[in-house]
């Protein structure tokens, strides 16, 4: 069926396997799978258990920071996934390589994506056991929410991904700095280190519009026994279906218009 719509499930996983052996020879990567993500939960646990030193009370919001935590890496990380998959042919100069094979563009965005699921809940894994044995913090006290929460924060790394490949593939190597920046710039705005209500009110309407937001004020309803409303969760997922979509026609488009431009020009 998916080789009628000429899509070869063989190729895309012939992608990710390269992308996944490159990671193991990569000290850069391994440090995105358990360094960088040990860090932050470790910089907010110690912080948050400062707080609830000064103020017992505090106890609940703490807990859901650094659960947070757990989720948002999986978003940040697996958007780090998405677009470093295209910035490594960039930067091995095998972009023209790849796409002069029988590759096609849908093909190796089901890849980048499936690659960043995979970039994504390793450190989901690591945060979540360090956030258990260092601050007894448990990410399973959410239930079965844990599984549409992770898939929704996959899904947000796809596009977040894509957001920032949308530049890569106008501009090259010089713009790539923006993997990471443009990951911690939504960070800011999704209510991650505390509900959407302590926004100013020009920068709620920029959360609400985010679909993490919708995953995080869940998570902080659970830790704090407040009414959940599932009707987040459809909000969320619809949200996260309208921005991949945009963002995959966009890169589609942008990725035609370099190509006829010449690839090696962003090598």
């Amino acid at each position: 069926m998916l080789k009628k719509l000429g899509f070869d499930v063989r190729r895309v996983l012939a992608i990710v396997i390269r992308y996944l052996t490159v990671d193991k020879r990569d000290i850069g990567a391994i440090t995105q799978y358990f360094y960088w993500p040990t860090m932050d939960l470790v910089m907010w646990g110690i912080a948050g258990y400062w707080m609830v030193e000064t103020t017992p009370s505090s106890r609940g919001m703490v807990t859901a920071i650094i659960l947070a935590q757990a989720f948002w890496n999986t978003a940040l990380r697996g958007s780090f996934g998405t677009s470093l998959a295209l910035m490594e042919e960039i930067w091995s100069q095998n972009l023209l390589n790849v796409f002069a094979t029988p590759l096609r563009v849908r093909e190796w965005l089901a890849a980048a994506c499936v690659t960043a699921c995979i970039r994504g809940t390793i450190p989901f894994l690591v945060v979540s056991f360090v956030a258990y044995f260092l601050f007894g913090a448990n990410v399973l006290t959410v239930g079965w929410f844990i599984i549409p929460f992770v898939i929704l924060m996959l899904m947000s790394s796809w596009w977040i991904g894509l957001v920032a490949a949308w530049f890569i593939i106008s501009f090259g190597r010089q713009v790539a700095v923006l993997i990471w920046a443009l990951g911690w710039f939504f960070g800011t705005f999704c209510g991650l280190w505390g509900p959407v209500s302590i926004l100013p009110r020009a920068l709620q309407y920029v959360a609400w519009s985010l679909p993490m937001t919708y995953v995080f004020e869940s998570l902080r309803a659970l830790i704090l026994n407040q009414p959940v409303f599932l009707s987040y969760l459809v909000i969320a997922f619809v949200l996260n279906l309208l921005y991949l979509s945009i963002t995959i026609y966009v890169f589609r488009v942008l990725f035609n218009y370099s190509r006829s431009r010449g690839f090696t020009r962003l090598m």
